[in-house]
């Protein structure tokens, strides 16, 4: 999508722009909204006179978003993204107070052997595994072959294997449905919480369990699935954040300078950071929440800090080169940084500010949704643009460049 927009940016809106010629600016609507370049101009002036005071009051305003960041924790929402009212969500709560998520989540062993599954010698292997997962502290049950009739002997389970329609039929169901050709289940039942760590690592200490010799095991299930899920997004995680900090930092820089890419890294980094501290606040906190109709829960969403990390540094990296090519625009023309700074405001901050507000509008009517990931995705976008273009790049911005002085466009001038 990226490639066509700017393939139509370079092709198709320079043939527009002809085609239209002076009837472009027809119902022009800017001279309505003419004051918000000397608005602009005046709020940077007085940015410009104070710039360490603004620095510190708009870290102090960010701050209470800031500290909230460390209780930022991700899962996997499946029934708890619907809205209370979804009949799937509320069946699903029934079941879970009638039978137990023990019943509900097991955590499934496919247990895979070269041999019949149903001879003396394997069943008494893979028997000593059941015992091996029953000693686990958190495992309450354990569904397999081998428990159909635990006590029977080896002539009685041989006679099973050769005609087990002869069991009775709960225990015929039982055998259908634990044996297979060479594999057979078995199904851990805990007294953890699927979603909680300790189920994890419950997973994690099951997969580390020596097979019997003869067979393989893999475990899998809803609890080993949504582990697999969350380890994987936090282990790719750091390489995502990484690649989009070291592009964004090579970009700025070569389009700039050292010192300004490295602001830029910093700001977006702050705007991000806010944002998810904002995310703690209404999504895991409850501040607010009942305005987005939204539910608190322990975690959000595990999709949600890759996405919103890619598109709002996205998006600020776009307002950045704006808003610093016009002043450096300006800086070559006048030779007078502070001059430079309020003209390229006043000039890119009503593109910018433009911009803003549809991204706002289209991303903060997903907040509004009855999913809660959308409801998520909607709000963290819409915060970390108004965040972005107001806090960041109307006050940080020109307070930190007047700070920095010549060293902006070091190592060379502008």
């Amino acid at each position: 999508m990226v490639i066509l927009s700017v393939l139509a940016g370079v092709t198709l809106l320079p043939a527009l722009l002809v085609w239209m010629g002076d009837r472009l600016d027809r119902w022009r609507l800017a001279p309505a909204f003419g004051g918000g370049e000397r608005l602009i101009g005046v709020v940077t002036r007085v940015v410009l006179q104070r710039p360490f005071l603004v620095l510190l009051l708009v870290l102090a305003c960010l701050w209470p978003a800031v500290e909230r960041v460390p209780a930022f924790r991700v899962g996997v929402l499946d029934s708890d993204a619907l809205p209370v009212q979804a009949e799937s969500k509320y069946a699903l709560g029934r079941m879970e107070k009638t039978l137990g998520t023990s019943r509900l989540y097991p955590i499934d062993i496919l247990a895979e052997t070269d041999r019949p599954v149903g001879e003396w010698s394997t069943l008494q292997k893979l028997d000593a595994l059941i015992r091996a997962v029953e000693r686990h502290p958190h495992v309450v049950g354990v569904e397999s072959v081998v428990r159909v009739v635990p006590s029977w002997n080896a002539t009685d389970y041989a006679r099973i294997w050769r005609a087990p329609e002869r069991l009775p039929e709960p225990w015929q169901q039982l055998w259908r449905h634990h044996v297979g050709d060479g594999v057979t289940l078995i199904r851990v039942l805990t007294d953890l919480d699927p979603k909680s760590e300790a189920a994890g690592d419950l997973v994690r200490q099951l997969r580390a369990l020596d097979p019997p010799e003869g067979w393989t095991l893999w475990v899998g299930g809803k609890t080993a699935a949504e582990h697999d899920f969350l380890q994987k997004i936090r282990a790719r995680a750091p390489a995502v954040a990484a690649a989009v900090l070291t592009l964004t930092f090579v970009l700025l820089m070569t389009a700039f300078s050292p010192v300004l890419a490295l602001k830029g890294l910093l700001l977006n980094a702050l705007s991000v950071v806010a944002t998810f501290g904002l995310l703690v606040a209404v999504f895991q906190e409850g501040i607010g929440a009942e305005w987005l109709g939204a539910q608190p829960h322990p975690f959000l969403d595990a999709s949600i800090p890759v996405f919103i990390l890619c598109v709002a540094f996205g998006l600020s990296m776009d307002y950045e080169v704006f808003l610093l090519a016009r002043i450096r625009e300006a800086y070559r023309r006048t030779g007078n940084l502070q001059r430079a700074i309020v003209e390229g405001l006043a000039k890119s901050g009503r593109i910018v500010t433009s911009a803003a507000l549809i991204i706002i509008v289209i991303t903060g009517s997903f907040a509004v949704a009855g999913i809660q990931p959308v409801k998520q995705i909607g709000f963290g976008i819409a915060a970390a643009v108004a965040i972005d273009a107001t806090l960041i790049r109307l006050l940080l911005v020109p307070a930190l460049m007047k700070l920095a002085g010549r060293w902006n466009w070091w190592p060379h001038p502008a």
